[in-house]
């Protein structure tokens, strides 16, 4: 009995001695910690000296703040417009919603903000990596911010009210340039554009070609509705590909023969009577000479790979000289010129399209037997 009595009062020691030796080991584990947590905190206030470099032979450099480039510091900076009507209009051009960004602003390469009735811009010049922009269609109080736009390529401003049209001068990086209908009478600010591959001043005022003359870099130019009647100013545009003079004052086109190059030429609606200058540019494929005053060629048109040809509403009456060498017409417009030989076009293989119906000399046998000869040709 005694026995067991006294193993009991021995387990009874042991686990004692072990829920003793748990509560020490606790006790220190939180001491432990607390001890952790203020060295930490001694550390978060206590200065810190900078490391000796000695012959590691690591240099650190200096960066500062302003050396991080522009673009990539402002990308999560936010950006405000001050011009309502503006802000609405890009944001449904480029479907932003939300807050906008100045990296959002310096992203932007293209705008089309024509009919958008803007009239002021300033805020434009904060889209400094604009490529293509178009304002066509509003009133613009001033074209001073567009200067900003050092990236700017291609620029749209037909039907543009603005005054200041001379300030495009300072943009001698365009290479498309646009302003149809914005009643420009003087070419001036377009004659530092040494870029321009491509411009359209249609529908203005324009008399004078001269400050244009030193474009070389030309190549496609659309003058149509003026009242230009001198094309000497731009004979020594050699690189020109297209030239639309339609509804001018135009009679003489001896200053054309210069341009070999030359694919699109529209002279329609002037008072040219000798075409036999343009007969040798070899390069055209279109060639529109309607409503003018042509009576007669005796050169034949040289191009021996034009496809298009218009010469309706002139006073001609023989065209067998002047269609001789051009076998691969396949578009071919003669309504009223008192017309009444039409052998040669059993010769044009390539024929697509014929109008010479109304206005000319031709017969019903005539287009009968030309039906039967080109089956799948639409004749008008």
């Amino acid at each position: 009995m005694m026995f067991f009595k006294a193993a009991e009062c021995s387990g009874k020691l042991q686990h004692l001695s072990r829920v003793f030796l748990t509560s020490v080991l606790i006790i220190a584990a939180v001491a432990a910690v607390f001890a952790l947590c203020a060295c930490v905190s001694d550390i978060g206030t206590a200065p810190i000296s900078p490391a000796p470099t000695g012959n590691i032979g690591i240099e650190t450099p200096d960066v500062e703040p302003t050396d991080i480039p522009y673009e990539i510091s402002a990308t999560y900076e936010l950006y405000y417009f001050e011009n309502r009507r503006l802000e609405q209009c890009v944001r449904e051009q480029l479907f932003w919603e939300g807050k906008i960004f100045l990296g959002d602003i310096l992203s932007v390469t293209k705008l089309d903000l024509s009919h958008c009735g803007i009239n002021d811009i300033s805020e434009l010049a904060a889209f400094k990596n604009l490529v293509e922009l178009d304002l066509s269609f509003n009133t613009v109080q001033s074209l001073e911010p567009l200067t900003q736009l050092k990236k700017l390529k291609r620029l749209t401003l037909n039907n543009v009210s603005a005054s200041d049209f001379n300030v495009l001068s300072q943009l001698s990086q365009l290479c498309e340039l646009s302003v149809r209908q914005c009643a420009i009478t003087d070419l001036t600010p377009f004659s530092s554009a040494v870029s321009l591959q491509t411009l359209d001043i249609s529908g203005n005022a324009v008399s004078d070609l001269s400050p244009i003359s030193a474009l070389s870099q030309l190549i496609n130019l659309y003058a149509d509705s003026n009242a230009i009647s001198d094309l000497s100013p731009i004979s020594n545009l050699s690189s020109l590909e297209t030239l639309s003079l339609h509804g001018n004052d135009i009679a003489a086109v001896g200053t054309l023969s210069s341009l070999t190059d030359l694919h699109y030429l529209d002279l329609s609606g002037n008072d040219i009577g000798d075409i036999n200058p343009i007969c040798s540019l070899k390069s055209l494929h279109t060639l529109d000479l309607s409503f003018n005053a042509i009576e007669s060629c005796e050169t034949p048109l040289n191009s021996t790979g034009l496809l298009i040809l218009n010469l309706s509403s002139n006073k001609l009456t023989d065209i067998s000289v002047l269609l001789s060498k051009t076998r691969r017409l396949q578009r071919v417009i003669l309504t009223y010129n008192p017309i009444d030989d039409f052998s040669l076009f059993f010769n044009m293989k390539e024929l697509q399209f014929i109008s010479a119906v109304e206005g000319t000399g031709m017969d019903a046998e005539t287009l009968m037997k030309l039906q039967r000869a080109f089956p799948d040709t639409i004749f008008e």
